[in-house]
């Protein structure tokens, strides 16, 4: 009887996504908690939405690029929870014609975002992970940033 042939792990292929922002939200609500499980007496979300035009990889087309930004805790507290198990900081996904990201973000980096989105300065979001696969991909580190030249990057077509 032939040996079963056993299934290799994929090397994961890592690439850049870049959106150049076109608008952006925020929205905040603030509730008692209703929750059972949790022990907190009220809730907060706060969700920053950043609307924007794909420009890489060249190879997804798409018609909009939206990621949503969500505060979950304090840098401090993350850094504390020693949860080696941390994979990614968001995810991408394609949904139809749009590109969407959920993204995890310190609470207490929200307020300085805000202020620049406010301000204008921020103009692109650049993001590095996982290659698409089956329209999907784990985001490992993304900046907020006024400054961008396609000419530091290598073609990706």
């Amino acid at each position: 009887m032939p040996r079963k042939k056993r299934s290799q792990r994929q090397a994961i292929e890592f690439a850049s996504y870049h959106v150049r922002i076109t608008g952006w939200d925020w929205d905040y609500s603030f509730s008692v908690n209703g929750a059972k499980w949790e022990d907190k007496q009220f809730a907060d979300y706060r969700y920053l939405t950043v609307r924007g035009i794909l420009l890489r990889p060249r190879r997804i087309k798409v018609e909009a690029a939206e990621l949503t930004f969500i505060p979950e805790a304090g840098l401090a507290e993350l850094e504390q929870s020693n949860d080696a198990s941390a994979r990614a900081v968001g995810s991408l996904n394609i949904q139809d014609t749009r590109l969407l990201g959920y993204l995890s973000m310190p609470t207490d980096a929200l307020g300085p975002v805000l202020q620049m989105l406010i301000a204008n300065r921020f103009k692109y979001v650049l993001l590095n992970g996982e290659v698409m696969r089956y329209r999907k991909a784990l985001v490992h580190r993304y900046n907020l940033t006024e400054r961008h030249d396609e000419a530091d990057y290598p073609d990706d077509e």
